[in-house]
């Protein structure tokens, strides 16, 4: 809350978009698949692909969307991209069979992942250094409580409304987005005008430099799949963790996201900084491995428990120093001309985290057990060093600046 008192009007409205866009978010989610599954009546092997279908659409769409926002400005593209993810969530509606439900999927995923490039610019736009920072941190523990409060409210919506609920997850969502492309658009006057920032082309995916690094930030990445998807399999299978508590993982670590973002974040705020950061996360994934290691080995669901939540906690201080210093590498080893199709370039390792992680953890869950687990925190910090060195090497202007950071 000091945070938040603390920032200027224009950061705040950014904050207040992030808690009405994911509270949305929240509202949909939770009952996303039972939507499709059940109301839309697809069958679940076809919603399965029809998701994967999207995520590839997302991953090589995504970069020249967001770089249109250097053409026509930051602010009123995010402003567009919101109001068009609503008028997307209402022609969901109109989805009648499977191909209509894949185009409808994947034209919201390609939207959705051009927006946090876009709104990390336009959060660029509003404050700058250290107090970017703070509202990127803010913005991100807001986003976390607002899924969670989405989720709340999806889940009585649909116990008390039955199909009707489906509708109110699905408008609900729809007018949050309407809501936040207003906010952000009460930003307009801050920007510069469209023809000052025109830019053309696509040069940053062809910038190996930078995208070396979007890529070594992927590999740290790979917590978030780590924790959805590898620490409930190998808390069943390999813990006396009640199966009761697995629900909770991603709750926690949602919680403590809220609560330790901005005071771990706050202090990342220059290239220099973000070095150290990485490092940090690297440190912070490679104990969380071990710490899996050590799960499969302790006796009695308390003990568990309690080794359990330590993971969720390191992860969720890796993660922490993981995201924090990318918003500022992807954010500050960009021209500015460009720094939307930039940061859209940079995530791209993000989503190949998410394409590979899933298998890697399966793997090592069905078959490599500890001495994968084990592996893969050497990994960690190894490649948090590599690109820690690699940030100093590609671009030694950057941490030659304000070397009292």
């Amino acid at each position: 809350m000091k945070a938040l008192l603390s920032l200027n009007g224009s950061a705040r409205v950014l904050v207040l978009a992030a808690l009405v866009n994911s509270t949305g978010t929240g509202l949909f989610l939770a009952g996303a698949v039972l939507f499709y599954t059940t109301y839309l009546d697809i069958p679940i092997t076809v919603v399965g692909g029809g998701l994967a279908l999207a995520a590839v659409a997302g991953m090589f769409a995504s970069v020249p969307l967001a770089g249109s926002a250097d053409r026509f400005g930051a602010v009123r593209t995010l402003a567009a991209l919101n109001c068009a993810l609503a008028v997307v969530y209402c022609g969901y509606l109109l989805i009648d069979g499977v191909l209509g439900f894949v185009v409808a999927v994947s034209v919201a995923t390609v939207i959705m992942r051009a927006v946090p490039p876009v709104n990390q610019a336009v959060a660029g736009i509003v404050v700058t250094g250290l107090e970017r920072s703070t509202v990127l941190a803010t913005m991100r523990a807001t986003r976390n409580g607002g899924v969670m409060v989405g989720s709340a409210l999806a889940g009585l919506g649909l116990a008390a409304a039955g199909t009707s609920g489906y509708l109110i997850m699905l408008l609900g969502n729809a007018a949050s987005y309407l809501i936040c492309g207003a906010l952000v658009y009460r930003l307009r006057a801050l920007e510069k005008s469209p023809l000052e920032i025109r830019a053309r082309g696509l040069p940053a995916v062809r910038n190996v430099r930078y995208l070396a690094l979007g890529l070594a930030n992927g590999m740290l990445g790979l917590h978030a799949t780590m924790m959805i998807v590898a620490l409930p399999l190998w808390t069943t299978a390999r813990s006396d963790v009640p199966d009761a508590f697995i629900p909770l993982i991603v709750t926690i670590g949602a919680l403590l996201v809220v609560l330790l973002q901005v005071p771990l974040g706050k202090g990342i705020a220059s290239v220099r900084s973000a070095r150290s950061a990485v490092v940090r996360a690297g440190i912070a994934l490679g104990v969380s491995c071990l710490l899996m290691a050590v799960l499969a080995e302790v006796d009695g669901p308390i003990l568990g428990a309690m080794v359990l939540f330590t993971v969720i906690g390191t992860l969720t201080i890796g993660e922490i120093y993981q995201t924090s210093s990318a918003w500022v590498v992807s954010h500050d080893l960009a021209p500015e001309g460009r720094r939307s199709e930039y940061i859209a370039t940079f995530a791209l390792g993000m989503s190949v985290q998410q394409i590979v992680g899933p298998p890697l953890f399966s793997a090592i869950v069905a078959r490599f057990g500890t001495p994968g687990w084990l592996m893969l925190g050497i990994g960690f910090v190894a490649a948090s060093v590599v690109y820690r060195d690699s940030i100093s090497r590609l671009f030694p202007a950057a941490t030659a600046e304000n070397p009292r950071r």
